[in-house]
């Protein structure tokens, strides 16, 4: 078995406290009918536990562009991206891929963040 080589990308914005507070709001109303990516969590049929791990994610999501295996990029006319990865032999690339995979597994998460980076970087792009 070779290495594969894998990345994650999560809309990356500022997290106020306010959004914080809604993105752990969206976690707690998860159920056994919310959509999200089986093959994040393979193993774990416990959605208690998966929402846990969703929370601390959270956590760890507004340090995660000071991490050195992170990185941004804006593709033209969109907005900010984190962007982790590397080459896997199975196990995660780096320390941040699980974090930014488990998070983007969730469209609800996904979409929060998108919207409050595109909100961002408007108002970043008003400041100029």
């Amino acid at each position: 078995m070779g290495a594969s080589f894998l990345f994650a990308v999560l809309p990356a914005c500022v997290l106020t406290k306010e959004r914080r507070q809604q993105l752990l709001a969206i976690i707690d109303k998860m159920d056994d009918s919310t959509e999200f990516s089986s093959c994040v969590f393979p193993d774990e049929e416990d959605l208690d536990a998966i929402k846990e791990a969703l929370k601390t994610d959270v956590g760890i999501y507004e340090k995660l562009d000071t991490f050195r295996d992170t990185g941004g990029y804006t593709p033209d006319g969109s907005f900010p991206l984190l962007l982790t990865g590397g080459m896997s032999w199975g196990d995660p690339p780096t320390d941040s891929y699980d974090i930014l995979n488990e998070l983007a597994a969730v469209p609800d998460i996904w979409n929060a963040l998108a919207k409050w980076a595109r909100e961002d970087a408007t108002e970043s792009d008003d400041e100029k």
